[in-house]
């Protein structure tokens, strides 16, 4: 049996706007494995471009990327029921990722990691709750908790790095959900450290 949490976030994903044309594999998780990937590659040069040696690349780049991680975030939180998400960045990286509520419990600390233990294993999660093959689990093509987490994480960091056109920022951002039927809606309120920069809000965009 397909993981019915993977399904239903599938459902959601593809009633967004950068999601409308995922191919359908009727595999739910190498389906959102492929949108996580997608998220993860859009997010690549807006976050690492200094370590790459290129240069700031364009607004349209941040946009595209922050676009598809609101998409899988909002697509997540709908199918466990989480109003909010708060991280905290401190000189250009994550310090503290907080759902509320918290999703099977999931918290994260740069200090700590990720709790609790049950999702340091593929096992316990209940987003990997996999059809098994071959008697065993086939995780190659999954995208665990951990994963949601810590693409929280890389949304608020390329946005802060869109706002503060510097390398190391530092700030909050706040990612509230809500729904509409069954279409996932998202919101995201990035507030720098510095006082002189002001907030920025971004919203997941709809057809």
């Amino acid at each position: 049996m397909p993981n019915s949490l993977v399904a239903a976030m599938i459902e959601g994903l593809r009633s967004t706007v950068p999601f409308h044309g995922l191919p359908v594999t009727n595999r739910p998780t190498e389906e959102l494995w492929t949108a996580h990937n997608d998220a993860l590659l859009q997010l690549r040069l807006p976050l690492y471009y200094d370590r790459l040696r290129k240069p700031q690349p364009k607004q349209k780049a941040y946009d595209q990327a922050i676009q598809s991680g609101l998409a899988i975030l909002s697509s997540f939180a709908a199918v466990v029921d989480t109003r909010q998400a708060i991280v905290r960045i401190e000189r250009g990286a994550p310090e503290a990722i907080s759902f509320q509520p918290r999703p099977f419990g999931a918290n994260f600390i740069r200090q700590y990691g990720i709790s609790p233990v049950a999702l340091q294993v593929s096992w316990t999660d209940p987003l990997l709750e996999a059809h098994p093959i071959n008697g065993r689990s086939s995780l190659t093509t999954a995208v665990s908790t951990r994963d949601i987490l810590h693409l929280a994480g890389k949304v608020a960091t390329a946005l802060a790095l869109q706002v503060e056109h510097r390398t190391l920022p530092s700030g909050h951002a706040t990612f509230l959900f809500t729904r509409e039927g069954h279409r996932p809606m998202a919101r995201v309120v990035y507030r720098p450290l510095l006082a002189d920069l002001p907030a920025r809000t971004v919203e997941l965009a709809s057809s």
